[in-house]
């Protein structure tokens, strides 16, 4: 089994953007992995509004929308994942 990194199963899936707030910064998965990849990194104000703008980016562009958060600030993400 070959090992992959969060960021090259982006690549693999044609993950073009993260939508994720600046706490995430201090994260593994951002920093070493993400480095240098060709998936571009939106920070926001809120996890609530990272939903919402990978709602609205894989709405407008047929690629998958991503966003990220961390431990409690996930459960801010549930309000954009209601469909």
């Amino acid at each position: 089994m070959v090992e992959r990194t969060g960021a090259e199963l982006f690549d693999g899936y044609d993950v073009s953007h993260v939508f994720f707030v600046p706490t995430i910064l201090n994260h593994s998965l951002y920093q070493m992995e993400m480095k240098e990849t060709r998936v571009n990194r939106i920070m926001t104000h809120g996890e609530k509004s990272a939903a919402y703008m990978a709602d609205g980016y894989a709405r407008a562009s047929g690629r998958p929308g991503v966003c990220m958060a961390q431990t409690v600030g996930a459960a801010n993400l549930a309000a954009g994942l209601r469909g």
